[in-house]
């Protein structure tokens, strides 16, 4: 583990909340085509989507979210996308970020976050807040920050 990327990465992280409140979403003709983002690249975030369902989770998050690099993302480190009809939804990470795993896997339990609470709409609703605390008690971001 490098120390210098992990507290690199967690300064863009908190930059990015405190000067990007609102994050952009890719507007569905942005999002990568399916076939093109189910490469080996993605092979591993989509692993560890899996692990942190079934460690933090229990399982409940739907077994069907595409997980990916994204090349859209524009000011955002990740965003997740849900289709209203469908209720399908995906979680990009920020390509730029395959040189920090750890800050990927950080960003990944936020969005999974999300994913579990679609009612919650920010990132400083009181009620997020907890959930990630409840996390970070459970060890999910232990050598992750």
């Amino acid at each position: 583990m490098h120390k210098p990327v992990i507290i690199c990465g967690l300064l863009i992280l908190a930059v990015s909340f405190v000067l990007c409140p609102t994050r952009s979403v890719p507007a569905p003709s942005q999002t990568p085509d399916e076939d093109e983002i189910r490469g080996v690249e993605s092979i591993p975030l989509m692993r560890a989507y899996r692990e942190y369902n079934r460690l933090y989770f229990a399982g409940t998050l739907p077994a069907g979210v595409l997980v990916a690099w994204g090349d859209n993302l524009e000011d955002s480190l990740s965003v997740v996308v849900r289709e209203k009809e469908s209720g399908r939804c995906a979680i990009f990470i920020n390509k730029r970020l395959r040189w920090a795993p750890e800050l990927a896997e950080l960003l990944l339990l936020h969005e999974m976050v999300h994913v579990a609470h679609w009612e919650i709409k920010g990132d400083d609703d009181p009620r997020f807040q907890a959930e990630m605390l409840c996390l970070a008690k459970a060890g999910a971001f232990k050598g992750l920050w």
